[in-house]
């Protein structure tokens, strides 16, 4: 079998054999699931929301469901936590609208309900602040261009806001966003250049004596542990090329669904939910790349090490004087 269909059939089994692993996480994470989900409801029951809130997630997270969606939604709301509850309402509402399950018009009504008690935060970026390379966060997450000066629903609660830039020294601010509905602006300053560092002098290089002649093996390896490594190499590389075909299509997935429902119009405006999908998207996509460009160097180098491996062992010959003359001696 070539390498070509070697690398073919990694590919396949691999595929084969994907669908048996997500089939058994599938049942554990039901059975984790359940359990987080009844956890939640204890600690709503005894008002411990800030307890409870994560098990719901949990619980969504492995086991995705429109009771459960309400149920994270609720607790939010509980909680204080009015921009997640309303986004968590408006998606299982998006949700309940693609199962024609009529819980749809009870989480639009709660959304609708909430609407008026949001707060919100504008991030400004001023045309000379906009430079090249600019990252701009809040919480640590990536506030994508098409949202900055928007105003965007966030929960009560104090927020870090960052930016950052090649060259450039890091800035950041907090911003207490109060429970009563307002609209706060944060406005990007110009960002100071960052020093830079002074070079520093290279110590001199020793020479290293070469070895006698002497010392030089008379024979050469015969390359098969270079060509076991090429092997293995190469072996990672696909399976780096395999990793970001998975985040591709997971980055894919999340787009799609941030363009659902209403998350993201055509200009490319978004609500929070869609926001985070569009953040998420972004995340697996830059996985995705880096996956595929390190799969395939892999590949290429593993190839590299195949090629140059040495094939069998070099001759060694030299000569020395005898009684009838001069003798070649060495080893083939």
């Amino acid at each position: 079998m070539g390498r070509p269909q070697l690398a073919t059939t990694l590919l396949v089994a691999l595929a084969l054999f994907a669908p048996k692993v997500a089939r058994a996480q599938t049942a554990a994470d039901k059975a984790a699931a359940e359990s987080a989900f009844e956890e939640g409801k204890r600690l709503m029951s005894a008002h411990a929301y800030a307890e409870a809130c994560p098990k719901f997630a949990e619980s969504l997270r492995r086991d995705p469901g429109l009771g459960t969606m309400l149920g994270l939604a609720d607790c939010f709301e509980k909680n204080g936590q009015t921009a997640s509850a309303w986004g968590e309402f408006r998606e299982a509402a998006g949700a309940a609208a693609r199962k024609g399950d009529k819980r749809e018009a009870l989480a639009r009504e709660n959304a609708t309900r909430l609407e008026p008690l949001l707060s919100k935060v504008v991030v400004r970026i001023p045309a000379e602040a906009d430079i090249r390379g600019l990252a701009v966060k809040r919480d640590g997450v990536d506030i994508e261009r098409a949202a900055w000066g928007e105003q965007v629903p966030v929960d009560p609660g104090v927020h870090a806001i960052a930016a950052s830039a090649p060259g450039r020294k890091d800035w950041q601010t907090t911003v207490n966003v109060a429970a009563q509905p307002s609209v706060q602006t944060v406005t990007i300053p110009v960002l100071d250049a960052a020093p830079v560092p002074p070079p520093v002098d290279a110590a001199p290089l020793t020479p290293v004596p070469a070895p006698p002649p002497e010392a030089l093996p008379a024979k050469t390896s015969d390359g098969r542990t270079q060509r076991i490594a090429g092997v293995a190499v190469a072996g990672a590389g696909v399976v780096g090329v395999v990793i970001g075909s998975v985040f591709g299509l997971h980055a894919k997935s999340k787009l799609d669904d941030s363009n659902a429902n209403g998350h993201c119009d055509a200009s490319n405006a978004c609500d929070g939910p869609g926001l985070t999908l569009r953040s998420e998207a972004k995340s697996a996509a830059t996985v995705s790349t880096i996956a595929f460009v390190l799969g395939t160097a892999a590949i290429a180098g593993g190839a590299v090490l195949w090629f140059t491996a040495p094939h069998g062992e070099q001759a060694a010959v030299g000569v020395a004087p005898s009684l009838r003359g001069v003798t070649l001696t060495g080893s083939f």
